[in-house]
This record gives structure tokens, sequence and C-alpha cells, in this order.
């Protein structure tokens, strides 16, 4: 009868749209499981850095004095000027970590980049970069960023790993840029490197071997959800060839989104 059909109508439509609510509830439940795992990792090494940072205070006292007692112990002016700069440098390399903290706002993103610098000079490659997005202006939530940032930079290192004869250096900047969020990661590469890179976007396309090429296939589909943009090409910094990846983010389609 006319009436059972309207009920059966009736019943799927409230079927369907009590599932899609599951879903979608299902769906923010994993996504603050994964923002409370990144933020528990993030927010302890940024902790153990501040830590470490309040711990080394005291030699900059020390550093100080060496500057100024140079001056007593070396006549010759540019002989002085030659030893403290390269004093100064030793210094500065030897803190290049904490500059962190002057670049990022964010907590998180302090604590994410100084663990990806450690695991980076663990393998002799120098990480690089330039932050210029300021606290609460990322157009979609913070662990999303540094999902993107790590994929990103987690394949530059494993490029460049297996690479003997290329200075081993990953450039990193994430700004706004023309109305959008650019994020860029390089690696030093040859230029035949942007024929090869196109692959790994392809799932379960890897150099470790197979079922490992999941983040740049991720990362894919992550930046059209959010109605972006990847750019891949060869660049060239300081006479010397990178391969660049650029993620673009529309601002404000992105913040629509969330």
């Amino acid at each position: 009868s006319d009436e059972n059909y309207v009920q059966m109508i009736f019943f799927l439509i409230l079927f369907f749209f009590t599932v899609n609510e599951w879903q979608k509830a299902r769906s923010e439940v994993e996504q603050q499981k994964e923002r409370a795992r990144i933020n528990a990792i993030y927010y302890h090494v940024y902790d153990e850095m501040l830590t470490t940072i309040r711990e080394n205070q005291h030699d900059i006292k020390n550093h100080i004095q060496a500057i100024v007692g140079m001056i007593y112990s070396i006549r010759d002016y540019d002989e002085l000027v030659r030893r403290q700069q390269e004093y100064c440098d030793h210094v500065m390399g030897h803190h290049s970590k904490t500059r962190i903290l002057l670049t990022a706002e964010n907590p998180l993103m302090v604590g994410f980049l100084y663990q990806k610098l450690q695991e980076a000079e663990e393998k002799d490659i120098k990480l690089e970069y330039q932050i210029s997005l300021g606290s609460g202006t990322a157009p979609i939530p913070e662990y999303e960023m540094v999902d993107i940032i790590g994929i990103l930079v987690d394949n530059a290192v494993e490029e460049l790993e297996t690479k003997t004869g290329l200075a081993k250096r990953v450039k990193v900047f994430v700004g706004i840029r023309e109305e959008k969020v650019r994020i860029s990661v390089s690696n030093v590469s040859d230029a035949d490197g942007i024929n090869r890179i196109g692959k790994f976007f392809k799932k379960d396309v890897s150099t470790k071997g197979i079922g490992r090429g999941i983040g740049l296939f991720k990362l894919k589909n992550e930046v059209l959800k959010r109605s972006g943009e990847i750019r891949v090409s060869n660049e060239i910094y300081e006479e010397v060839n990178y391969l660049e990846i650029v993620v673009l983010l529309p601002i404000g389609k992105a913040r629509a989104a969330l």
C-alpha cells in the first residue's frame, strides 16, 4: 500500500541519515585521536628543547667572556676580527636548533621541526627551514600541516640517504604567497629526479619496497580534497639543482572545508 511504501522510504532515509552521522562521528573521533597523538609527540619534544636551552643558558656568559678576552690576547685587528667571527660561527652552529623558537610561533611546529632536524643530522643531512606562518593563520588543523610537511621532509631525506656524490641538503619553506599557504620542500638532486618522482605519487610505489609507498599518495589525496595543488620542479639554488615539491592550499576554501 501507499502507507507502507511511505514508511519504507521514511525508514530508509532514517537509516542512511543515521549511518552518515555515525560515519561523521567516527571520523571526528579518529581525527581527535590523531591530533592527540601528534600533540603528545611534539609538545613533549618542545618541552625537552626548552629544558635543554635553560640548562645551557649559563654558557652564554662564558662565550661573551671568551669573545671579550680575545681583545686583550690578540693584538692584530684583522686577526682579532677573524678569530671572533670563527668563534661566533661555531657558537651559532652549535645552537642552531634553538633558532627554531624564533622562526615558528607554534609549540607544535617547533617540536616537530626540532625532531626532524635531529633525525636529519643523524643521517648527515643538513635541514634548512623558513617558517613565516603565524600562529592561527594556517588554513587547516595544525596536525594536518605537520603531516603534510612530515611526508615531504621524509621523502626528501629518504631520497638523499641513498645518494653519493651529492651535497645532502634539504630546504623547507612554509608561508603565505599570493593568498595561498605555500609549503615547499626541496632536496639536492640530479636533474633527472623530476622524471622519477611522478611514480611515487601512486599507491604502493616506493624505493623501500612493496607496500611502503603511501606517503606521497596520501599527500596527493589530502591536498586534492582541500582543493589544493601540487607542483614539482627543478630549481637552482646557489648553483646547485634541487628537486622541489610545492603544496599550495587556498586559504578561503580550506577554511570553509573545516
